[in-house]
């Protein structure tokens, strides 16, 4: 595959093993764990929408989502979104690999090596082309599918 490179996956790889270094930690008890649980999808995306100095309508449509799904994920803090719809998010806030792993988990996603879609959104992240519109052209032409709506 020629959109494969060695940067590439080696970010793959230093990201599996930062994760199971974190989930192999046997020092930290259940109750630790418990009691610093880490924030939502909902409270993570809306920092980051804020650290963006963006307004919603701009992650919305930067995003190729439209106003009133976008409206569902802000009003529902349990709203459990698709795998698809978090990575144009990412995009949308121009997200980098880490951000996006991040972002993912927190809303119970990963990305996965064997999956077309996903090694192409990684691709476009790591090189900083965040332009979700010729990312969904290649998408579409690799897969049939797309980002957004």
């Amino acid at each position: 595959m020629s959109f494969v490179n060695t940067r590439w996956i080696m970010t793959l790889i230093i990201g599996y093993i930062i994760m199971l270094i974190r989930l192999l930690s046997a020092d930290i008890s259940l109750e630790d764990q418990l009691a610093n649980i880490g924030v939502s999808f909902h409270d993570k995306l809306f920092e980051l929408i804020d650290e963006s100095h963006l307004d919603n309508k701009d992650v919305w449509k930067r995003a190729n989502l439209d106003r009133k799904h976008f409206s569902k994920i802000q009003c529902d803090q349990n709203y459990h979104p698709k795998k698809k719809t978090v990575m144009a998010l990412c995009i949308a806030l121009k997200l980098d690999l880490e951000q996006s792993r991040d972002l993912l988990a927190r809303a119970d996603w990963a990305f996965s090596p064997s999956s077309k879609v996903d090694l192409i959104v990684q691709k476009v992240i790591i090189d900083k082309q965040y332009d979700i519109m010729q990312l969904n052209v290649t998408l579409f032409k690799y897969t049939n599918e797309i980002l957004g709506v």
